[in-house]
């Protein structure tokens, strides 16, 4: 995983991949591998690092999503689910 490694690739080693891939590259510096698990740095609108997101893989958007429900965020409205979504996971769309 290129994102455990010493630096970023090169461009041309991403272009024409994924737009997940391609977005993960351009966020290179907010990526951190924990126990093998891939993670985006948050950062708060201070630029302080408020915690860490889980770069969740497409397969499994509905499984988690389908968790979120059944925990109490699920039952919120929209503008409160969306802020306790965002600070657990990370996906392009």
């Amino acid at each position: 995983m290129w994102a455990e490694s010493t630096g970023r690739p090169a461009w041309s080693a991403v272009d024409g991949m994924s737009p997940m891939l391609r977005s993960l590259w351009q966020q290179y510096d907010s990526l951190v591998v924990r126990e093998g698990v891939l993670y985006r740095t948050f950062y708060n609108p201070s630029g302080l690092t408020s915690h860490l997101q889980l770069i969740l893989p497409s397969v499994l958007k509905v499984a988690f999503l389908e968790l979120i429900h059944a925990d109490a965020a699920g039952h919120l409205k929209l503008v409160k689910c969306l802020p306790d979504v965002s600070r657990r996971a990370w996906w392009l769309t």
